[in-house]
């Protein structure tokens, strides 16, 4: 999980709220001084922060990154995510953050505070889903976590058949830093079970309730998202380089 930088991603504030709640999130103004580096944290919430106006600097402390933002920048910084800011000139900007909630709660943690990542903070997407996609049913199996691993099956069908078959492995490895991260292998095939995806995503954000991870340029899938919802439910989110993002909601299967 790293911190990244979209150039010229917005005109003005009134498009940068408009993404925000677009995406479901809670948009809050804020304004940051000319200073020195913050000292190195992390957030329990990720955060979207629209430039205004002067200069955003933030070290990725992963990477040792500095980053540079100006107006019509987003900077993003996903959970739990050790990092560090200044601004060179005063600068104004919005940020977005997951919910209401996690703006009235927010306060950065100090390093030795930040857990581990494991595959045991997925451990409650184990067992079996359903749910539809448009017209597709929806079916995935995944299995508890062991020895570092986490594996998922999923199958796509229509009355007249079955249309895709997915195969999802989780592991724990490290990253160029050396710190604990989840890399996620992705295979899907067709009807006739010819191969249609085989590639690697990488862990972008994970919390209680939520993980996802995105992919480099060029590949089928550039995003993947799974969300815990109330009442025992599960939001699955897809980003496709040729459709966009589309989502199932499914439910957990009763045996």
């Amino acid at each position: 999980m790293t911190v990244s930088i979209e150039k010229s991603h917005f005109t003005g504030r009134d498009e940068a709220v408009s993404l925000i709640e677009a995406q479901g999130k809670f948009a809050r103004d804020g304004a940051m001084a000319a200073g020195d580096l913050e000292d190195v944290h992390w957030h329990k919430t990720s955060l979207l922060i629209y430039v205004l106006e002067g200069s955003f600097q933030t070290l990725d402390a992963a990477s040792g990154t500095l980053l540079m933002a100006g107006p019509g920048d987003r900077i993003s910084i996903p959970a739990r995510t050790l990092h560090a800011a200044r601004c060179p000139e005063p600068a104004t900007y919005v940020v977005g953050f997951e919910s209401e909630q996690a703006a009235k709660s927010f306060r950065p943690e100090t390093p030795d505070s930040l857990p581990a990542c494991s595959i045991d903070d997925m451990a409650w997407l184990s067992g079996g889903w359903t749910g539809t996609l448009g017209p597709m049913k929806v079916e995935e199996i995944w299995m508890p976590p062991l020895h570092g691993f986490m594996e998922t099956m999923i199958r796509l069908s229509v009355p007249e058949g079955v249309t895709m078959t997915e195969f999802i492995v989780v592991r724990e490895v490290e990253d160029d830093a050396g710190q604990p991260t989840l890399l996620l292998h992705l295979k899907q095939f067709d009807s006739v079970q010819a191969p249609v995806t085989d590639q690697v995503m990488f862990l972008n954000e994970i919390r209680e309730d939520f993980v996802s991870f995105k992919a480099d340029e060029g590949h089928r899938i550039t995003g993947l998202s799974y969300t815990r919802l109330p009442d025992d439910g599960l939001r699955v989110d897809v980003n496709s380089a040729a459709s966009g993002i589309v989502f199932a909601e499914l439910q957990r299967a009763r045996s």
